[in-house]
């Protein structure tokens, strides 16, 4: 049995696109500092950085929090970023365990940005997509986001970093119990209002292919971004089957996952099945994907349809 697709127009629509990118519309000329580059260490973003900003920050998260980070994370602000043409008001490069892997400029010069990005593939939620899916330009918000091959899985270009606000964050970590807008008593027409209050922002697709197991005759799929989740603000995927919440994925990142696993064994005790691909909690209402990284909530009637796809561990 299939317990997964690819399961978001966000998805299909990258998927397609990248398929259909020839090289040279794949690669832009827009730099950052000397070349900076997802991987490097702190002190390569320093050097590479140096002759380009008027001043620059270092700011270290006592306990991590970005998904990308099991042990370090540390956020370098740029502060006057200039580089010919180009003039950004601030940019955070987040470090996590010693390599950077995400960036965010805000206070961007759209016309020089647009005009070293090249061609637009397209666009998500409003914010257009450049190199494969690396950078994205989000015209009304005047922000620059680069989103390494880790961050994608998250869905990081919809995350904005509090730091470039000088308010930073400070994500709560409490125990692992449902997400608040996982309500399976309550069918959709009545969970819109909750939804719409909590995700920012929100979509909401009919599917036209049914994979859920219980076969429903429609399927609808509410992608909730940028809910506080597990310590982070996080993209799920609620799937609704004949109006009835069904299945809820939260997307997660293999660095974080003993943290997640922590949270789990602390909320719900310990696991009931445990293999290389499921770790499956509290009778299998809730369960830990290892292979691509996500959390599963279902449905209580849902659960004997996955059981075996537990059990066996594929």
């Amino acid at each position: 049995m299939r317990i997964k697709s690819c399961r978001l127009t966000l998805c299909l629509l990258l998927a397609t696109t990248f398929l259909l990118l020839s090289p040279r519309k794949a690669l832009s000329s827009l730099e950052i500092g000397d070349q900076v580059a997802f991987g490097d260490s702190l002190i390569e973003l320093e050097q590479k950085l140096a002759s380009y900003c008027a001043s620059t920050t270092e700011i270290v998260v006592e306990n991590p929090r970005f998904p990308l980070a099991s042990f370090n994370e540390l956020h370098l602000v740029c502060t006057g970023y200039r580089e010919g043409d180009m003039a950004i008001g601030k940019i955070a490069f987040t470090v996590a365990d010693g390599r950077f892997q995400h960036m965010e400029a805000v206070q961007v010069d759209l016309d020089a940005a647009r005009a070293r990005l090249g061609n637009s593939i397209g666009d998500v939620l409003g914010i257009e997509i450049f190199d494969s899916g690396t950078r994205w330009l989000n015209t009304p918000a005047q922000s620059l986001i680069w989103v390494s091959p880790e961050g994608r899985h998250l869905n990081l270009f919809a995350w904005h970093n509090f730091f470039l606000d000088d308010e930073g964050y400070s994500y709560e970590q409490d125990e692992m119990g449902m997400p608040r807008v996982a309500d399976f008593t309550r069918p959709l027409s009545a969970s819109t209002q909750l939804i719409e209050q909590s995700c920012a922002p929100l979509l909401i697709n009919k599917q036209e292919r049914v994979w859920l197991p219980n076969n429903p005759a429609v399927q609808v799929q509410a992608d909730c971004f940028n809910y506080l989740f597990a310590g982070f603000p996080r993209k799920l995927e609620l799937v609704y089957g004949d109006d009835e919440l069904k299945v809820v994925w939260v997307l997660t990142a293999k660095p974080e996952e003993q943290r997640i696993r922590q949270l789990l064994i602390e909320t719900w005790g310990e696991p009931t099945i445990e293999n290389d691909i499921w770790e499956v909690y509290f009778e299998g209402r809730i369960s830990l994907r290892k292979d691509k990284p996500e959390l599963l909530f279902l449905a209580e009637d849902m659960i004997p349809l996955y059981m075996e796809e537990f059990n066996e561990g594929n």
